[in-house]
């Protein structure tokens, strides 16, 4: 933002500090709508993830009628909350990777 005249009682070195100021107060301001937006992604790859661990142990305990015991139910299950867990770890991770990066433009 450039100032189109300067009065002769404002300091040239005034006027730039103003330009400065209000310069990087747009780049704070675009950071904070970009990290609010990645946080926002990564929440709903996290919500689609438990969706789909949802959906798959519902199909797992409609197997218990088949004839599938509740043993091999249970494993089965604590191996799909532990892929959930690591997938969410990597969600959780791919944001801070992000916003760091964010912070160093």
């Amino acid at each position: 933002m450039k100032i189109p005249f300067s009065p002769p009682y404002i300091d040239e070195d005034v006027i730039k500090e103003v330009e400065l100021f209000f310069l990087l107060l747009q780049k704070k301001d675009v950071e904070k709508l970009v990290k609010k937006r990645k946080r926002a992604e990564a929440e709903d790859t996290k919500v689609s993830i438990r969706n789909v661990r949802r959906s798959i142990i519902d199909k797992i305990k409609k197997l218990k009628d088949q004839g599938v015991s509740e043993d091999e139910i249970k494993t089965i299950e604590k191996e799909i909350e532990t892929l959930t867990e690591k997938y969410i770890k990597e969600a959780d991770l791919q944001l801070s990777v992000k916003e760091k990066e964010i912070m160093s433009i």
